[in-house]
């Protein structure tokens, strides 16, 4: 350490002789993370002023935001929550700024996304909601907590999709009287050396004057991770339900038993989710409260980051539906991909419910057909039945067509055409077989990330890989209960749910609990 701190003293100088008020700031500001990390605050807060004061003479906002976000730690360690929150309020502000600069001037920090801009984000909302022993979070406090969640949200879309997304601002209310928005997150034991971690929700109940609702359980460290992850697995093998039954059950006790006695006195029957990491992979539909699941005890349910794109509205009926698929076997570029024996039998069922455009199975499903009929023809939505994978690399991001895969490129291009260039934006993108990269806690970021950057109000897709037979039954029942009136893309997605549970004797939540709504639920 004393090494260190000898060449951060000589590079101070160095800089200062030199007049360069940018070196002598980051080896200031680094001189004041080496005491940080020894514990010496007042000399830490000290260099760390100094650090930032050279930048009022500057523009260098990338390195401004390391000093504003190193004061919210150094004054959070010295227990002063006030500084801390107003310190960390300008690091965030510094880092929404210059987003575009952070994507466009230094490809390093796309890269280092997690390391560098994640944890600002993260140890600023773990610090709103640590209240004093005995007390909760203000409304204020909650409030700026859902802010900075969505601020996150909009981050990690930008970062995960290299681009800046200008027109996808967070929406400052939601308005359907039958939504109740709830907010479950993680919180780990970084900046309160005294506190384990925490699962803490923050929920907006509809009829109850924009008050916010808030509730944690404390949980041992590593545990929350562990049980989703088990979850997760238990839910892609067909014969795990006790397993998943104890493990949804005790997310269920977690996120939504704290929360009943207010929640029932409202008029929600839709619950959407903010979800954030590891949630993320896992479907709110099997949440257990020791008798029913969450959508057997009258729930629809959706995930919805609160972004402009997703704002709630219901959808112009009836559809149009561009339908299509592969179910020949294939092999692209080494990787096998087995038949899909009900392709055609899904489609015709959808045929019975709602207006489709002419179909492009196996050999007719190519990118040049399916740009010729977007560009032909106006729909309102796109089916596909055909494998595919969402990851959080977008590299790792396609879907199949007939001997090609449809890369994320192409697949933006493919659904801005059929929105006429986000004249018309699609209301729905259904990807039938499809699933997201197992373990990959962004993996459901790249379904949230397509519709964002494309314009499209909602996806619904599988999270893992779906047994053709019931799939194909759940979206024949889905598009049934979508035609109806007055039905929302939720409901339709419960009661697709339901007929497979009620109905057709699928009962294992790995057959139907594979489904996720992304974005407007009406």
């Amino acid at each position: 350490m004393l090494a260190i701190a000898q060449v951060l003293s000589t590079a101070i100088g160095q800089a200062r002789t030199l007049n360069d008020t940018r070196a002598e700031s980051y080896a200031l500001g680094q001189l004041g993370r080496l005491y940080e990390q020894t514990n010496q605050w007042a000399n830490a807060q000290t260099l760390t002023e100094q650090a930032l004061l050279k930048m009022e003479t500057i523009q260098a906002p990338e390195i401004r935001y390391r000093w504003e976000w190193q004061l919210g730690r150094l004054a959070q360690s010295q227990h002063q929550p006030e500084q801390a929150i107003a310190s960390y309020k300008a690091a965030i502000a510094t880092l929404q700024s210059i987003r575009s600069d952070l994507l466009s001037v230094n490809s390093d920090v796309q890269f280092s996304f997690r390391d560098d801009v994640e944890p600002v984000y993260r140890e600023f909302i773990q610090l709103l909601l640590t209240a004093k022993p005995g007390q909760s979070p203000s409304q204020s406090q909650l409030q700026l907590a859902i802010q900075t969640v969505d601020g996150l949200q909009l981050a990690e879309l930008a970062n995960y999709l290299g681009c800046t997304l200008a027109n996808v601002g967070r929406v400052s209310e939601i308005r359907d009287s039958k939504a109740a928005i709830l907010y479950p997150m993680l919180l780990q034991n970084t900046l309160s050396r005294d506190r384990g971690d925490r699962l803490a929700i923050i929920a907006q109940f509809p009829n109850q004057s924009n008050a916010l609702i808030y509730a944690e359980t404390s949980i041992t460290a590593g545990t929350a991770e562990r049980t989703i992850q088990a979850l997760r697995d238990n839910l892609e093998v067909p014969g795990r339900t006790p397993e998943v039954l104890a493990g949804a059950k005790t997310l269920y006790d977690w996120m939504i038993r704290p929360l009943e006695p207010a929640l029932k006195k409202t008029s929600a029957n839709t619950l959407v989710f903010v979800l954030d990491g590891a949630l993320r992979n896992v479907p709110m539909s099997v949440l257990h409260d020791g008798d029913q699941y969450l959508i057997e005890k009258g729930y629809a349910v959706a995930i919805s980051p609160r972004l402009q794109v997703f704002t709630p509205s219901p959808s112009p009926n009836p559809l149009r539906v561009s339908i299509g698929g592969v179910g020949l076997q294939q092999t692209i570029d080494g990787t096998e991909f087995p038949p899909i024996l009900k392709l055609q039998e899904e489609l015709d069922r959808i045929a019975q419910s709602v207006a489709i455009g002419n179909p492009l199975i196996n050999a007719a499903f190519t990118v040049q057909n399916i740009r010729q009929q977007l560009q032909s023809r106006e729909f309102s939505a796109i089916h596909w039945k055909t494998h595919g994978t969402f990851s959080s690399d977008p590299a790792e991001t396609y879907v199949v067509a007939y001997q090609e895969r449809i890369t994320t490129h192409t697949l933006n291009d493919l659904i801005q055409v059929g929105s006429r260039g986000g004249i018309r934006p699609l209301e729905l993108l259904v990807l039938s077989a499809c699933e997201t990269a197992r373990g990959d806690n962004r993996a459901v970021l790249g379904l949230a990330g397509l519709a964002a950057r494309t314009g499209t109000r909602s996806v619904l897709s599988t999270l893992w890989v779906a047994q053709d037979t019931p799939n194909t039954e759940f979206m024949a029942r889905f598009y049934q209960s979508l035609s109806q009136s007055g039905i929302t893309k939720a409901e339709a997605v419960r009661q697709a749910q339901l007929a497979l549970i009620q109905t057709s004797g699928h009962t294992t939540p790995h057959i139907w609990a594979n489904y996720v709504l992304i974005g407007n639920w009406l």
